[in-house]
């Protein structure tokens, strides 16, 4: 997993005790997060996307693509959204985890 500016807002510690109770193989376990990762990913982004005004959207896929670490994204993004971006991931992640978390025990 690369570091991008979201990373300190995403909390996984629910997913990794239920991946390591699934995985039989390092490879399994690696594949697992693989997956997760690009979930997380798409449904961050998706989020974002989804609050931004359309006019602002070019701007900010391109300072992502440029720069996915720069923790400045989130400023970016707050001056541009009236929610708290940062509650709003937290909310999406708190979400997803738990649909990520189900769909392992369907496993």
């Amino acid at each position: 997993m690369s570091k991008v500016f979201y990373d300190h807002l995403v909390i996984l510690t629910e997913i990794e005790t239920e991946i390591k109770d699934v995985a039989e193989t390092e490879e399994e376990r690696h594949e697992l997060w693989q997956i997760v990762d690009e979930i997380i990913h798409h449904k961050v982004l998706e989020a974002i996307l989804d609050k931004l005004a359309v006019e602002h959207h070019d701007e900010f896929l391109a300072r992502f693509h440029k720069a996915p670490h720069d923790e400045n994204l989130l400023g970016f993004l707050n001056e541009r959204i009236e929610e708290n971006i940062e509650e709003l991931i937290k909310e999406e992640m708190n979400i997803l985890e738990e649909e990520i978390i189900r769909q392992i025990r369907v496993r």
